[in-house]
């Protein structure tokens, strides 16, 4: 049987509950385009499976910005199971909120989709990696599909105006069905998935709380950046353009050794000591401040590259290129220190959201 919905119906149904609970990054690509590209090239990867609408059958890869931070303190303060769990976000918060949206809300939303106690869609949590066989190749994906460019110095998958400021949850198998067309109408500049003048920026959902000036000076730097590849313009369907090149990877691979140098030692025994790798604001261990310090580094040869990349395309016109750059979406301290170390008493130490007082 065919595939009654669309992608674009599916995006209709669960954006404004996905973005509502901070999953704010959000792009339909499809399970053969991950079969053919991703899991034939890795012996690790399993196929996904497809469903009616072939290997046209949809695949969303679910994401966030900074944004699931708040929405993810607010559900933590309100619950004593999230408070119990040991992996508060990715098991407390992450899996259940994913879970009720896809699994309950989207079946109710679009009638038809599934049957009985099949809810039409598979969810394929990144943070889940037993048994082998539920593995994804979320990043890769992200970079065959146009999301995100992987720099290979670091690893880190860099969005064209989040920069490295965003982090992968899940890929979620929907029975919809997602075609070359369907795909250039729901990446078109403005895109409105709630209902609420909120508009897709190349997957990402920029918050509702941006006044006018802040979405005009998002709206202009982001024109300005895909402006500025020309040619190599960022496009679904086609491998993302690296935002740098060498130099840059030179520049961070002292960022990386160390990193990675802190990871393979024993140098977290040393975290009471105050002995920090570089100078940072986060009370973090050593090694947890190294790989923020990488992020950070990546972030900003992201930005000097495509500052550089917008003043050449406007032939060299003075004056600041970008009116906001990828580093204005770096994550909170408190994300940042939770997100390394997964020490969850930082979270009612350090991110109790202002509604609480």
């Amino acid at each position: 049987m065919a595939a009654t919905h669309t992608a674009r119906d599916v995006i209709k149904a669960v954006g404004p509950a996905l973005r509502a609970s901070g999953f704010d990054v959000l792009w339909p690509t499809t399970v053969g385009l991950y079969n053919s590209r991703v899991a034939a090239k890795e012996q690790t990867l399993h196929p996904l499976p497809t469903l009616s609408a072939g290997d046209d059958t949809l695949a969303l890869i679910v994401g966030n910005s900074r944004e699931i931070w708040p929405a993810f303190t607010r559900a933590y303060h309100k619950s004593a199971a999230i408070q119990a769990c040991p992996n508060p976000l990715d098991l407390g918060y992450v899996t259940p909120a994913l879970s009720l949206i896809f699994e309950k809300l989207l079946p109710k939303r679009l009638p038809g989709l599934g049957s009985g106690s099949d809810s039409g869609s598979e969810i394929r949590l990144v943070h889940i990696t037993e048994p082998a066989s539920s593995l994804v190749g979320i990043g890769r994906l992200a970079s065959e599909s146009g999301l995100a460019w992987t720099c290979p110095t670091s690893m880190l998958s860099i969005h064209p105006i989040l920069g490295p400021w965003l982090s992968y949850r899940a890929l979620v198998i929907v029975d919809a069905k997602l075609t070359n067309e369907d795909q250039k109408d729901l990446l078109a500049a403005e895109l409105d998935i709630t209902g609420a003048n909120a508009t897709g920026l190349w997957g990402w959902i920029p918050p509702t709380s941006l006044d006018t000036e802040q979405k005009e000076a998002l709206a202009e730097s982001s024109e300005r950046v895909f402006e500025s590849f020309k040619e190599e313009m960022w496009k679904w369907d086609s491998k993302a353009p690296a935002i740098y090149g060498e130099a840059a990877g030179g520049r961070l691979s002292g960022l990386v050794a160390r990193a990675s140098e802190l990871s393979s030692s024993s140098s977290d025994a040393q975290a009471n000591s105050g002995e920090k790798p570089n100078p940072t604001d986060l009370d973090v261990t050593p090694t947890s401040a190294a790989w923020i310090d990488l992020r950070r580094g990546v972030a900003s040869e992201v930005d000097e590259a495509i500052a550089s990349r917008v003043c050449e395309s406007r032939g060299g016109v003075g004056g600041s290129p970008l009116v906001t750059t990828c580093s204005s979406w770096e994550f909170s301290v408190p994300h940042l220190a939770y997100h390394y170390d997964k020490n969850k008493d930082t979270i009612p130490a350090c991110a109790l959201p202002a509604s609480s007082s």
